[in-house]
């Protein structure tokens, strides 16, 4: 057996589902833990393509080394349940985790605690009962590209993560800019989402800030840019996804 290919299965709570499938973020989450194995070397950035939605139940994870240098691998890993469903890429490093990293100025910005739990259109999803979301007012309802948003986002439950594992299950938690967009869609799923994270682990427990907007959007599809702060306002990941818009 190749060393460097593993293949393990993997189950989908039920618990995790989102508007008809399984939470987008939680699938990019769970590919990133199973691509994040690789020794003497940290997950830096990932792509991950959808061929189809993920649904609850068993599936299988297959990762393959497809590249080690000395200081850069790339790992791939491919999701199927019944056909292939995702394919995902990443970009690995070694090295410590000094450097610079771009901050905000958060004075002035309301604290979670002064902030209501606002629900969205489509209502409460399953998997709200593992993040939560307290949204920020003055998000962008008006002019070329609407739907700009800001929340405080924090997991339920749990510990420390690593930045890649915890990044994909908060930034995506602010609904789709798309919704605020007439007619409003009946979905909007995520067929693509790529990820850039600084090193280290974060206490997914705390409050984070995440920030979303419309790069831009059509009648069949969408582009969205987010990115997560620390309590400090020091970037934690960005990420871009392209979604898909659906109309019942």
């Amino acid at each position: 057996m190749d060393p460097d290919a593993r293949e393990a299965t993997v189950v989908f709570s039920k618990d995790w589902l989102a508007v008809e499938a399984i939470y987008g973020g939680h699938v990019v989450s769970r590919l990133i833990a199973a691509l994040d194995d690789l020794p003497g070397y940290e997950v830096r950035a990932v792509t991950v393509h959808f061929f189809g939605s993920v649904r609850a139940g068993e599936a299988t994870v297959s990762t393959e080394v497809e590249h080690r240098g000395s200081t850069t691998a790339t790992v791939s890993a491919r999701l199927r349940q019944g056909h292939q469903r995702a394919l995902a890429v990443a970009k690995l490093a070694t090295g410590g985790d000094e450097g610079v990293a771009e901050s905000i100025d958060l004075d002035g910005l309301l604290r979670p605690d002064d902030v209501e739990i606002a629900a969205a259109s489509y209502g409460r999803l399953p998997y709200e009962e593992f993040i939560e979301s307290r949204a920020l007012p003055g998000g962008s309802g008006e002019g070329p590209m609407p739907g700009a948003s800001r929340a405080w986002v924090r997991l339920r439950q749990g510990g420390d993560l690593s930045v890649p594992v915890a990044a994909p299950l908060l930034l995506d938690a602010l609904v789709p800019g798309a919704y605020s967009i007439p007619p409003v869609p009946s979905n909007v799923p995520t067929v693509e989402f790529s990820v850039h994270v600084t090193p280290g682990e974060v206490r997914a427990t705390s409050w984070h800030l995440a920030t979303q907007s419309l790069i831009w959007a059509s009648a069949d599809l969408c582009v969205e840019e987010s990115a997560l702060y620390d309590a400090a306002g020091t970037v934690v990941a960005k990420a871009r996804q392209t979604r898909r818009v659906l109309h019942s």
